[in-house]
């Protein structure tokens, strides 16, 4: 599914909302509120470029300890 606002692609959890009598389908109810406000659209990657940061994970692996 792609989301009406962001245009992004997602799998599960679509927030199916109908305006008007016209069926709308986003990835979130933030979409939904920017969409329904007419919120002029943003470029999303580059805000999380800009706002976020990166986190490393380790291998689940690595954290087991197998001598028990």
């Amino acid at each position: 599914m792609k989301c009406e606002y962001c245009e992004r692609t997602f799998k599960e959890g679509p927030v199916k909302k109908t305006l008007r009598g016209k069926s709308h389908v986003f990835c979130s109810e933030s979409c939904f509120n920017l969409f329904f406000y007419e919120y002029p659209r943003f470029d999303m990657e580059k805000m999380y470029e800009e706002f976020t940061v990166s986190v490393k994970i380790p291998d689940i692996g690595e954290l087991i300890d197998e001598e028990v």
